[in-house]
């Protein structure tokens, strides 16, 4: 199925992509058959007698039987270039034999063998063996005898057997007596391996209903639900195809019951001399081969079936048919099986046809073998970033960065830095990172880098110098100026002055404002203010400035001035004066009385006399000054006030 891809954008970060499929795929089963060096080991039906070690990736093989039987041990590399190998023993070894059970303690290297018939199938045997070191990497592989309290379990053959780790203890169940009778009893012996204590049988009780006696079925174990699964149609003659689960399978925890395992699909044809596996991290277990009757016809399978949630706890267990490509394996019965769960491959290992009278020696590995969808895909990481969208992809407040990690096929096994960070500082981008890993070992790395700026720039008035005074005509030029360390300017301040007079004096008031950043931040406008006034030397003869000027009550004195620009130029407008008054002034000094306008001698009043370019205003004393001293007050449009002083006699 082609896959569907999501892109992830969010707002004010690069785009960050995720692709996922909306349909889990399931990788294809193949048949691949191996051509190992060395040996290979006779053919032989070689039922249950093989077992996987992980650590070194070998089968390791016990005995078996084709025309004789045997008790022989081989080992099988599994690599790049598979090799088979005779292993050399020490101690016992067990009797040759057939039909009988093997089961591994992978943490110990311990391969631990039951009952099974020492003759073409009789007698049948009821002893245990331990092969300590079976993968030969601890020291030589040993046998050893090992002589269980309690029990034992009758002797027996074609009975399965499974393995506890946790409790250290083989479960056993069924089987045949090397003649006509069938068993249905359950036993379990504890210290399988040899190790921790004494080896016990003890015989379990379960309740529910039993499979009944059984044979030439198959059997596996959940370690972590503590349930023993089964599937076989028993001795010949039965006509069932149910799969059963013995829960507390081990006699801990609980009391052992036998259930019926309700199971969707259609279930494998009834069949015997079958093997199956388990894997437990998908809760599947794998049937290959065997034999039974359709039709009324026996025949041979070489087919393979996958039971979903198998102990029966995960969901509703279902049984599927699996197709693999390539050349399968010809049809047989009592082949070995083992799986390798790190690479979900069952490997299988001789057994016979008895339709065509063959045994096999051949080894054949099925790839994918669990038949479960295939997580290829990194999880899904979606960050969520909170806070004010500025411009430009510029924040202008803290910023609260959030992750969503989900796989939706195998889950999140575990994430790095997917909490939420709160960001206060201003940044030109800070990092911040997630990283996901899902159940199949997958993971996806996802960063994103906000940037922060909550400063809006900063605005300044120049040319002009806040609380100045400039002489009309050399008034600097006014401007603005605009910064911003982070993200930089967008806009600039534009100028505006007002105040001031038509003539070109006065207060005035410089503004700078509108400035703004990349980040869309507005500055706070800038104000400078400054004055403007004429040039004015003083008052002209006959009136001197800075004295009491002696004039007597009712005189008319001629008050002149003039005004000019910075460069000198003169000033002649009337406008430049305000107003015109005098106040009574004490005489020994101190303040003025409220200033009253000025009188005019004659008509002529103020005006400007452009021969002297100075400005001319006659003043009129008053009679009953007399005795008093007065100030003279020029008032100019640009603020200023100028004075003169006079006492009247």
């Amino acid at each position: 199925m082609k896959p569907t891809v999501h892109i992830s954008i969010p707002t004010g970060l690069l785009a960050v992509v995720t692709i996922a499929w909306l349909n889990p795929p399931c990788l294809a089963q193949s048949w691949n058959q191996l051509a190992p060096t060395g040996g290979p080991p006779s053919a032989r039906e070689t039922r249950s007698a093989s077992v996987f070690d992980p650590a070194t990736n070998q089968l390791i093989h016990f005995g078996g039987s084709y025309g004789a039987n045997l008790n022989d041990v081989w080992s099988l590399t599994l690599g790049a270039n598979p090799q088979w190998m005779l292993v050399a023993t020490t101690g016992g070894p067990p009797a040759p034999r057939n039909r009988h059970t093997a089961v591994y303690d992978s943490a110990n290297a311990r391969m631990i063998i039951f009952g099974g018939g020492l003759g073409s199938s009789s007698p049948c045997a009821n002893d245990v063996w331990v092969l300590s070191n079976a993968n030969s990497v601890g020291g030589t592989p040993t046998w050893t005898q090992l002589s269980p309290t309690g029990g034992p379990p009758a002797p027996r053959l074609v009975h399965t057997a499974v393995y506890d780790p946790i409790s250290n203890s083989m479960i056993i169940f069924g089987g045949n007596n090397c003649s006509s009778g069938f068993f249905s009893d359950v036993w379990v012996l504890s210290n399988a391996n040899g190790l921790g204590g004494t080896p016990t049988w003890t015989q379990l009780s379960p309740s529910g209903t039993s499979p009944g006696p059984r044979g030439y079925d198959s059997a596996v174990y959940d370690p972590g639900s503590n349930r023993m699964i089964f599937f076989g149609a028993g001795p010949a003659g039965s006509v069932d195809n149910i799969t059963w689960v013995l829960s507390s399978a081990n006699g801990l925890g609980g009391t052992p019951t036998w259930t019926p395992l309700a199971v969707s699909g259609t279930p494998p044809a009834i069949r015997d001399s079958h093997a199956a596996v388990y894997d437990v991290a998908s809760n599947r277990m794998i049937l290959f081969g065997g034999a039974g009757y359709v039709n009324n016809v026996l025949m041979e399978f070489n087919d393979v079936w996958v039971l979903s949630d198998a102990n029966g706890l995960g969901g509703t267990s279902a049984w599927t048919q699996l197709t693999p490509s390539g050349t399968p394996p010809p049809a047989r019965v009592k082949a070995a099986t083992v799986y390798d769960p790190a690479t979900n491959r069952m490997i299988i290992f001789g057994g016979v046809s008895d339709l065509l009278g063959v045994g096999y020696n051949d080894t054949w590995v099925l790839s994918n073998a669990n038949g479960a969808p295939v997580d290829i895909t990194p999880p899904v990481i979606t960050p969520a970033v909170t806070g004010t969208l500025g411009s430009n992809n510029w924040y202008v407040s803290n910023v609260d960065v959030s992750w969503t990690a989900s796989d939706f096929e195998s889950g999140i096994s575990s994430s790095t830095g997917c909490g939420t960070t709160n960001l206060i500082a201003d940044t030109p981008g800070t990092t911040v990172t997630c990283s996901a890993t899902n159940g199949a070992s997958l993971s996806t790395t996802v960063s994103v880098t906000p940037k922060i700026d909550k400063t809006p720039p900063t605005v300044a008035v120049t040319g002009v110098a806040n609380g100045a005074t400039y002489t009309l005509g050399a008034v600097p030029a006014a401007g603005c100026t605009t910064t911003d360390g982070l993200s930089g300017v967008a806009v600039n301040a534009t100028l505006a002055v007002t105040g001031g007079t038509a003539n070109g004096v006065g207060a005035f008031t410089a503004t700078c404002s509108g400035g703004k950043d990349n980040a869309g931040n507005t500055a706070a406008p800038a104000n400078v203010t400054y004055s403007v006034h004429y040039g004015f030397a003083g008052f002209f003869s006959p009136v001197s400035m800075g004295i009491y000027n002696l004039v007597n009550a009712g005189q008319s004195v001629p008050m002149k001035w003039q005004l000019t620009n910075s460069s000198g130029a003169f000033i002649s407008t009337l406008s430049a004066v305000s107003s015109i008054t005098s106040a009574n002034l004490p005489c020994g000094g101190g303040a003025t009385s409220a200033p009253l306008p000025a009188d005019t001698s004659g008509a002529s009043g103020l005006h400007y006399d452009t021969t002297s370019n100075q400005y001319i205003f006659s003043w009129k004393t008053d009679k009953t000054w007399g005795g008093s001293c007065r100030r003279f007050l020029l008032q100019l449009d640009d603020g200023t006030t100028h004075n003169a002083d006079f006492t009247l006699r």
